[in-house]
């Protein structure tokens, strides 16, 4: 058994409090506790470029944009202040930028339409260089990068997977074609896997051996019900964002990547058009006006929850983190690239536990102490007061009170002797409540509660 069947404590009211389970003996063996929370930071900043951005990638103290302008594709932006991010180059890579992905000194531009990808040197990032040119034969949706190898998920229906070697940046040589089946959104690589995103419906992740670079092959498939917009890895799993609307972000099992299996799927109210994954939560890039950005729970990455959704300011279109930061490209004009902190963790700083109406049996009941067990913490404190009345319905409105029987006071030492409120209405019915405060670090535990009384 667990706490939730075998408590003490299932019943009564919980405020920003929660059930714990306790080492046993005995088995199912609960305390109480203030409750961990999970909630978005105020932190909010922007970067004007004049047109919103389409994917961001942040390397360092600078977040590298593919903008939407004709004759900026790629934005660089120095965010080593993040209240003050400040646009320091840009460049023509001829057409809009779509995707961006820094390697080394060299940032890999997908280009609108057919003009396929600019190959840009940034080592010195207020001036950045266009190094080459790739005609891939349409845009390059997204890229990554193992060894040397740049490896492209292009927006067209036939021979849409191309690798090239990159060793020479002014000269790279296409190594690897594949026709997916259908235009394909995204690739991610782990270890000696690609994962790619289709537009397909049918097969939306496709699997690759890129253990051989020099012999890249396709392993598998999954159909996951959409396309797939995005990937993010962690381990074993491998974390889809979808075109579906009702739930869009969905787990899959890839600890074998020749039978991918689907695990489960996440609501987090609107598409998902890019992911990143920082600590023990998944970020996604929203194509939501006012909920542009979602916070997803992954510390059991078999069974994620949706945590919350903040206003990014626009519509989410890609998405980077660090640590302690949210990097997102919008649609939104003055706000290209948008800065939000990570979720903000911790414990309440205050809550209650209130027992359930509990009785004694007897209208001539005399109370002689409470006393409690607790796991008591440094910056943390726990307190009751208690409340007596002749019937339930009296006891909801009886006021409750501590170790002088008025309510300025309370029960602060376990087995203090009882004192009742002067106004009370009887003494066979009575409740308790634990008062919790904390410092938001930590919190006590609350493990058992007893009050003496006679008969």
């Amino acid at each position: 058994m667990d706490c939730n069947n075998l408590s003490e404590f299932i019943g009564g009211t919980f405020t920003n409090t929660e059930t714990i389970d306790l080492d046993p003996p005995p088995v199912g063996n609960c305390g109480i506790r203030l409750k961990d929370i999970e909630q978005g930071s105020t932190f909010f900043a922007s970067s004007d470029i004049g047109k919103h951005g389409n994917d961001v990638d942040v390397d360092g103290t600078y977040a590298y944009l593919a903008t939407d302008d004709m004759k900026k594709g790629l934005n660089i932006i120095n965010v080593s202040n993040p209240q003050s991010p400040a646009s320091v180059g840009s460049l023509d890579v001829g057409a809009k930028g779509v995707s961006a992905k820094k390697d080394g000194n060299y940032v890999y531009v997908g280009i609108e339409k057919s003009a396929g990808l600019s190959v840009i040197d940034v080592s010195n990032p207020a001036s950045p260089l266009v190094t080459t040119s790739i005609n891939t034969g349409a845009q390059v949706n997204q890229s990554d990068i193992k060894n040397n190898y740049l490896l492209t998920a292009i927006n067209k229906t036939t021979d849409s997977f191309k690798a090239y070697d990159v060793t020479l940046k002014n000269a790279p040589v296409l190594k690897k074609t594949i026709n997916s089946g259908d235009s394909l959104h995204t690739i991610k690589i782990q270890g000696d896997y690609a994962y790619l995103g289709s537009f397909e419906d049918d097969f939306g992740l496709i699997v690759l051996d890129i253990s051989n670079l020099n012999d890249i092959k396709q392993v598998s498939s999954l159909n996951v019900g959409e396309e797939v917009h995005a990937i993010a890895v962690s381990g074993n799993v491998a974390f889809l964002g979808t075109a579906n609307a009702s739930q869009s972000l969905n787990v899959v099992n890839i600890a074998d990547p020749v039978h991918p299996t689907l695990v489960t799927g996440v609501d987090v109210h609107g598409i998902i058009q890019d992911i990143t994954v920082s600590g023990n939560y998944l970020y996604a890039a929203v194509d939501s006006v006012h909920a542009g950005l979602a916070a997803i729970n992954i510390s059991n990455p078999y069974s994620p929850y949706y945590v919350y959704s903040l206003d990014a300011g626009g519509k989410g279109t890609g998405i980077d983190s660090d640590t302690d930061y949210v990097y997102i490209s919008t649609d939104t004009a003055n706000k290209g690239l948008v800065i939000i902190g990570s979720t903000v963790t911790g414990m309440t700083t205050s809550g209650t536990y209130g027992s359930d109406a509990l009785d004694t049996g007897s209208e001539n009941s005399t109370y002689n102490f409470i006393e409690w067990v607790h796991q008591e913490v440094t910056g943390s404190t726990l307190k009751f007061q208690i409340r007596t009345a002749d019937t339930v319905p009296n006891l909801d409105t009886a006021t409750w009170v501590g170790s002088d029987g008025t309510n300025a006071t309370y029960y602060q030492s376990s087995r203090t002797p009882i004192v009742l409120h002067s106004g009370r209405t009887g003494d066979r019915y009575f409740q308790y409540k634990a008062f919790f405060e904390s410092n938001g670090v930590s919190s006590s535990v609350l493990d058992s509660v007893r009050i003496n009384y006679t008969p």
